[in-house]
Parts: C-alpha cells; sequence; structure tokens
C-alpha cells in the first residue's frame, strides 16, 4: 500500500465505525431524530428551505436561528426526500465524519506522538454519549461542529504547506459555515485570529483569512435576511427569546412552551452532566491540565491556542 493510501486507512475505519454505532442505535430504538421543540422547528425550516429552492415555495419567515443547517441537510432532502430521516441522516454523516476529522487534527497537531492522540480524540468522540446523540437527533450540534472542526484541520494544514492562503481561504470557509449553523460559533473567531498570530504570518495571509471567513457567513446571512424580510421582527420577537435569564435560577416556571418544572434548579439540572461517565468522561477531563502544562513545556503555542 503506498503511503498516500495508508494515511486514509485510520480516518477511513474510524469514519465507517462511528457511521455504523450510531445507525445501529437508529436502527434499534427507531429513533426518528426529532426530540422537543427544537427539533420540529429544526425540520420545519430544513423542509421549507428545500420547498423554496426546488419548489419555489414561499420561504418560512420568523426564524429565529440561521440557514447553515438547512444549507448543510439540502442534498440530503434534495436526494432522499423532504422528511426526518433524511434530515437525520444529514446529523448522522455529519457526526460519523467529525471523528475522523478529530483523528487527523490530533494527529496533525502532535506529529510526534504519531496516531496516539489522534486515535484516543476519536475513540473519546466516537463512543461517548454526548457526541452520540447529537449524531442522530435532527439539531445543528453535530453539523456546526463537523464544519468548525473542518476548519480547525484547514488552519492546521495551512502552517505545513507551500498554498498557504488556500487553505486558510477553506478555513475560514469552513468556519464561516460553522457560524451560520450555530452563533456560538462566532467565539471560535478570536480562537483562530490568536493561532495565526502566534503562527506570525503575514498580513497578505491575514487578509485571506479575513475574505474567507467573511465571505460565506455575508452570503448566508444575506439569505436568512432576504428569507424573513417579510417578518423582520422574528429576530427580535421569536418565541425562542421569551425565555428569561431568571428561568436559568428556576426549577417551576412559565414560558410559550408551556408550564416547566424540574427537580432541581434548570442551572443545576444540566450542570449533572457534567458529572456522569456516559457524557463527559470526567477522569479524562482531569488530564487537561497536565495536556496544557505539556504543550506549554515543549512552547506548542499555536496548539495550545487551538
Amino acid at each position: 500500500m503506498t503511503h498516500a493510501r495508508a494515511k486514509w486507512v485510520w480516518p477511513a475505519i474510524l469514519f465507517a465505525f462511528s457511521l455504523a454505532y450510531r445507525w445501529v442505535f437508529i436502527t434499534l430504538s427507531n429513533f426518528d431524530g426529532l426530540y422537543g421543540q427544537d427539533s420540529y422547528e429544526h425540520l420545519r425550516q430544513v423542509l421549507a428551505f428545500r420547498a423554496w429552492l426546488l419548489d419555489a415555495g414561499e420561504s418560512r419567515t420568523g426564524f429565529l436561528w440561521p440557514h447553515g443547517f438547512a444549507v448543510t441537510a439540502f442534498p440530503f432532502t434534495a436526494v432522499l426526500g423532504p422528511t426526518s430521516r433524511a434530515v437525520q441522516s444529514c446529523t448522522t454523516l455529519c457526526g460519523a465524519a467529525l471523528i475522523a476529522l478529530l483523528f487527523e487534527l490530533g494527529r496533525r497537531l502532535a506529529p510526534a506522538a504519531g496516531t496516539t492522540v489522534g486515535l484516543l480524540a476519536a475513540t473519546i468522540g466516537a463512543i461517548a454519549a454526548q457526541p452520540v446523540f447529537s449524531s442522530v437527533v435532527i439539531m445543528t450540534d453535530s453539523p456546526a461542529l463537523m464544519w468548525a472542526t473542518l476548519a480547525a484541520l484547514f488552519l492546521v494544514r495551512g502552517t505545513d504547506s507551500p498554498q498557504k492562503g488556500r487553505w486558510t481561504l477553506a478555513s475560514g470557509t469552513a468556519l464561516g459555515m460553522a457560524i451560520i449553523t450555530r452563533w456560538q460559533y462566532l467565539l471560535l473567531l478570536p480562537v483562530f485570529v490568536g493561532a495565526l498570530l502566534v503562527a506570525r504570518d503575514s498580513r497578505r495571509r491575514w487578509l485571506t483569512v479575513t475574505a474567507g471567513f467573511a465571505a460565506p457567513a455575508l452570503v448566508l446571512m444575506t439569505l436568512h435576511l432576504l428569507m424573513s424580510a417579510q417578518r423582520p421582527e422574528g429576530f427580535v420577537g421569536h418565541w425562542v427569546l421569551q425565555w428569561r435569564p431568571a428561568h436559568v435560577l428556576l426549577a417551576d416556571f412559565f414560558t410559550t412552551e408551556g408550564h416547566t418544572v424540574y427537580r432541581l434548579p434548570n442551572w443545576l439540572s444540566y450542570t449533572q452532566l457534567a458529572g456522569s461517565p456516559r457524557f463527559l468522561f470526567p477522569l479524562l477531563g482531569l488530564m487537561i491540565p497536565a495536556g496544557i502544562w505539556s504543550l506549554w513545556r515543549v512552547r506548542a503555542w499555536f496548539s495550545l491556542v487551538l
């Protein structure tokens, strides 16, 4: 086997294993990906987006979240039809692709360790409960994280390539897709800029990165604005925004979704997940300070920032 083919063996194996692992769960449980209000809201928007593109239907206005998920899921609904299974297939494939990307990202960030770091990161992502659940439910979590990880991989790839401009442009495009899939990924923008600053790149590359970050976000945010033009209150009056910060502290409260009752205060109920080995691997989490210290000790600033 040639070296060019051999380097794809582990990513291919990890992708196939992760995909099979998730599809076994879906098949045994007959789960259609719809879980809670948000899943139904995302499904309706994805199908409305498909109808708008293929059937010249009316755009669904008043949608709070950005359209990156609808764009990512469109090829699946175009081929498989306007069904929840088609949209679920998108999140499942994104979740499996994420595992292969984690392996490659770990391998490139720690080349001296061979495949060890990549395999550890990929294994955790492949079997931990939260990544698996996010891969089978119709939500933006898995697609957004896949785009963000792809952006990080492209950024790292550009550090050892003579074609740095192309890789950083690709990184910016992927990060733009992550941002317009989940707004929270705007927080990665200063992280990526910080990594480039540490890498001491030229002014020209800075301009390329800026263009790569801005272009896809502007295009798809413009699409979002056009689809919501008939009801601009969709950004400021959507039912999601009727949640109040005080709800975080309460165990019993009312929203437009109805009467919500938790056994513990809202914030404490969700914090409990941090102590569950099924979700966050707390023991492995304790290794984070050791990892930070190891990177600091060898002055691996680029890897440390990412």
